[in-house]
């Protein structure tokens, strides 16, 4: 545990995304099998996608916001260790959409723990709101990589 801004854990957070986007990419390149690399790729852009909107995000919120101490946070280390799962270019397809939802996870217990860290309503509602946007993103990549799946 740690004491970061809220701009910190923004921006761990962001660096999580743009990490996992490369990640699959990659991984999709080396695939072989057709529909895993459908579903790498599907997860590399949506990963992309996040991570531009966290930019968005960091860019609009108010600077006395984001720059608002918050003590005893996870650092960097909590998402590190959560994007340690090994994928291979061919792992099954079932296995890399659990991956994928453990990433998610991730990061909505990163979001529910700075919501505990602050005593700031402007900023609790911050992070229950990028929470919020987390799960309903699992949510769509859930039912989105399912259909993939299915072809």
């Amino acid at each position: 545990m740690t004491t970061l801004r809220a701009r910190d854990v923004i921006d761990q957070a962001h660096a999580f995304h743009s990490h996992l986007s490369g990640y699959f990419a990659g991984l999709g390149e080396a695939s072989a099998n057709e529909r895993v690399q459908l579903l790498y790729s599907y997860l590399s852009q949506h990963e992309k996608l996040l991570s531009q909107v966290l930019t968005r995000y960091r860019g609009d919120a108010p600077r006395r916001l984001m720059d608002t101490w918050l003590q005893n946070v996870p650092d960097d280390r909590s998402l590190q260790a959560c994007a340690l799962l090994n994928l291979e270019p061919d792992t099954a397809a079932e296995d890399v959409i659990t991956a994928s939802l453990t990433y998610d996870d991730c990061l909505i217990a990163l979001y529910k723990s700075m919501q505990a860290a602050t005593t700031q309503p402007e900023l609790r509602e911050m992070f229950e709101n990028l929470q919020a946007m987390e799960e309903q993103e699992k949510h769509r990549t859930t039912l989105n990589m399912q259909s993939l799946y299915d072809w």
